[in-house]
């Protein structure tokens, strides 16, 4: 007779192996290359790079303003060349400056510098005291007196002329009352052509006209 008692199958005697990964699978599981590490190593060139572009860009612009590099000539429009760098400072240095300076004036023997304005109310004496002149502009100096019982103002135009040609035209003008018995001391100014030249004045007060001729003093 058979022994029926050892009939179970031999399949649980030997446990399964673990099964390998097939070879997409290997491939899916394999981490990324060293694309993050490249990238920046390349990042860090580049910032290299700039910075040495940068560092030689100053070097040249510090040389430049230091006089050392070359200096560089445009044509002007009449053709020459006009320099600039070092050759336009030393043009500076050597520029002179041009000195204005005051000149007086003195009136013609026996002119007439003082005059009067008289009506029924008022009395005003004028006295031309001083002609100055830088460059063309020249300033009267007079002195004006109410000899009037009440405070008054007093306004007398003074016309200018050089070589019989009017150059400019100005006020005797107190602009204000001034007391009676007082003096007032005022400024009037106007146009000339040339300090250099003699200076006619004409001041007209109304009731009599002042005509003063002025020669530069030397």
């Amino acid at each position: 007779m058979l022994d029926e008692t050892n009939t179970e199958p031999m399949e649980q005697a030997n446990p399964q192996l673990p099964t390998q990964p097939t070879p997409s699978q290997a491939h899916k599981a394999t981490p990324p290359r060293n694309a993050g590490r490249i990238m920046q190593w390349v990042t860090v060139v580049l910032s290299v790079i700039a910075l040495l572009l940068s560092i030689v860009a100053n070097l040249r612009v510090s040389t430049i303003q230091n006089g050392t590099g070359n200096s560089a000539s445009a044509p002007s429009s009449d053709g020459t060349s006009a320099s600039s760098g070092s050759d336009t400072k030393a043009m500076k240095k050597t520029g002179k400056k041009t000195e204005v300076k005051t000149v007086e004036y003195t009136a013609a023997e026996g002119s007439v510098l003082e005059g009067d304005y008289a009506n029924s109310i008022d009395s005003t004496h004028v006295k031309l005291v001083k002609l100055e002149a830088t460059g063309t502009k020249a300033t009267l100096t007079s002195e004006v007196t109410n000899n009037g019982t009440e405070s008054n103002s007093a306004l007398f135009s003074v016309t200018a002329f050089q070589n019989g040609q009017q150059t400019g035209t100005g006020f005797i003008d107190t602009d204000g009352q001034i007391q009676a018995g007082y003096t007032a001391t005022v400024t009037t100014e106007f146009d000339i052509k040339d300090a250099a030249q003699p200076i006619s004045l004409e001041v007209d007060m109304y009731t009599q006209k002042l005509q003063i001729e002025f020669s530069p003093q030397n």
